[in-house]
């Protein structure tokens, strides 16, 4: 029988004082991610569960506090063409797409083009994501 491939990353085994550096490198892949001003780093926790479905990628994320920039740099750096479509479970954030700001809470839906900008700032956060990982392909299988 395979399993689904599948990953998971917590901060509960590691040291309060290296949590949040340890959760932005591993991160960075597809945020810049800033603990809110204020805030102190050894309170941060998170939990991210992902798993690989052939061409869509499924994750449950849990984190407090942050906020997720995709900006000109790291687009470039990273060339990720993928779309991120987000249901909240729990919490709420303050979404910045094409200078449009949107308040997302429990129970909305949100669609990211991770080839373009955006800042996601939140506040509790427990989304339900899904990620098509080559969208063009998933799109357009024709082609």
């Amino acid at each position: 029988m395979n399993a689904i491939p599948r990953t998971h990353f917590t901060t509960d085994r590691i040291s309060p004082k290296d949590r949040f550096d340890v959760f932005r490198d591993s991160m960075s892949v597809l945020f810049d991610v800033e603990l809110e001003k204020n805030r102190d780093s050894q309170l941060f926790k998170a939990d991210v569960e992902a798993y690989m479905l052939d061409q869509l990628m499924l994750a449950r994320t849990s984190s407090i506090q942050a906020s997720y920039n995709r900006n000109p740099q790291s687009i470039r750096r990273d060339g990720i063409d993928m779309i991120m479509i987000q249901l909240y479970l729990r919490g709420e954030e303050d979404f910045r797409y094409d200078s449009h700001v949107t308040h997302v809470k429990t129970g909305d839906i949100v669609v990211y083009d991770l080839s373009k900008e955006a800042m996601i700032d939140q506040r509790l956060h427990k989304p339900l994501r899904h990620f098509p990982t080559r969208p063009y392909r998933i799109l357009h299988p024709n082609s």
